[in-house]
């Protein structure tokens, strides 16, 4: 596997992707859902609400052979992929999702202590700093469409400016499925757990062999 290969463009990424979405800053976030009357509305940031259209409820689209996401256009728009990405979505001017697909795995002698390790030092190569100062935020076991996954939550500054990565792993016999939820700041913050939350909600992987 090369290197985890995510975070050197996850950080080139999320630079350039701040500076790209700032003139969607003003945008109203949808930060919520709710039926009213037999119809589907989202909830605004900005404490209003509008139905949604039939256009705009989610579909299913593929990113792989084995894997699709099915998110809301208007919670994860799709961006042009980058580097080793399969999809990049924008959410916000400062929460971005992304998804990295190999077809590799426990069969390659991938595990979950390597993946750890491994994210963590090809972090502190990109940033070139010692692994130690990398900060990791959390660690824990998560289910990706019914699937036990796990997720790693870590830190970096770029330019001077902080990102928190929430890092969810899968590993199959022959595939590996991360899922990056990140955006500007130094912690973990609710909103940026909920949405990585939906996120991983919304992907739908298809294997013989069960994901772990």
């Amino acid at each position: 596997m090369n290197g985890c290969r995510l975070v050197k463009w996850l950080i080139a990424l999320s630079t350039g992707a701040t500076i790209y979405s700032g003139s969607a800053a003003t945008a109203q976030d949808v930060i919520g859902s709710a039926v009213v009357g037999g119809k589907k509305i989202e909830i605004l940031s900005d404490q209003t609400w509008r139905y949604q259209s039939r256009t705009e409820i989610s579909k299913c689209v593929p990113v792989h052979s084995d894997v699709s996401f099915c998110g809301s256009i208007l919670n994860w728009r799709p961006q042009a992929k980058s580097g080793y990405f399969s999809a990049i979505f924008s959410h916000s001017a400062r929460i971005y999702g992304g998804l990295i697909i190999e077809d590799i795995g426990t069969n390659d002698g991938i595990n979950h202590e390597y993946m750890r390790g491994t994210v963590l030092e090809t972090a502190a190569d990109a940033v070139g700093v010692a692994v130690e100062y990398i900060p990791v935020l959390d660690v824990f076991h998560q289910e990706v469409d019914g699937r036990e996954a796990e997720t790693i939550v870590y830190g970096a500054r770029v330019d001077g400016v902080g990102f928190v990565y929430a890092n969810t792993i899968s590993i199959a016999e022959n595939l590996t499925v991360q899922a990056l939820v990140w955006g500007v700041g130094t912690e973990f913050t609710d909103k940026h757990r909920m949405w990585n939350e939906d996120f991983l909600e919304n992907l739908r992987i298809e294997t013989e062999a069960p994901i772990r």
